[in-house]
């Protein structure tokens, strides 16, 4: 008996899964991924004024909600993440490299309040704006986890207990 289906037969059990992510892969992925860089270099040109969901996804030629979904596929984070951490990333530059007050650094990367600024900036780098800047003003580590505490508090020296390191 003569077979109706002409062309390769589709796998069977577990191999279904790998043959069609691949075939998915292939066929939508691939695009995807160029729309998004184009979005991304979007937020990176436009990071200090408001970029609305529906203009960034209109410049990926997608969908808002596919828009997302494959933003994150392809950065691991969502596109408002990555523009809080775009934004963040331009203010820590400003704080180590101007005189700036944290309120104009605030507005100036885009953030419409102060305390959402202050937030978003603890969240991201583990301490305040102004801590941030009296710490590299200093000349000390920025990232106070990288040097134990032992080193980094005021008691610090050959002489201050450290705790034994240990030995994985």
């Amino acid at each position: 008996m003569a077979s109706l289906h002409s062309g390769p037969r589709a796998p069977t059990g577990a191999s279904w899964a790998a043959w069609f992510d691949g075939f998915h892969r292939a066929r939508v992925q691939a695009p995807s991924r160029a729309s998004v860089l184009r979005a991304k270099h979007l937020i990176d040109r436009r990071f200090q004024e408001p970029v609305p969901l529906d203009v960034l996804a209109a410049e990926a030629r997608l969908s808002k909600y596919h828009f997302i979904r494959a933003f994150r596929d392809a950065l691991r984070e969502t596109p408002h993440r990555y523009l809080v951490a775009r934004r963040v990333a331009r203010a820590r530059e400003l704080l180590e490299g101007t005189d700036l007050p944290v309120t104009d650094i605030c507005f100036e990367v885009g953030f419409e309040s102060l305390g959402s600024f202050i937030v978003r900036f603890r969240r991201l780098v583990g301490d305040s704006p102004g801590r941030y800047r009296r710490r590299f003003a200093r000349g000390g580590p920025v990232d106070g986890r990288a040097m134990p505490a032992c080193l980094a508090g005021p008691r610090s020296g050959p002489d201050a207990p450290c705790p034994p390191p240990s030995v994985p």
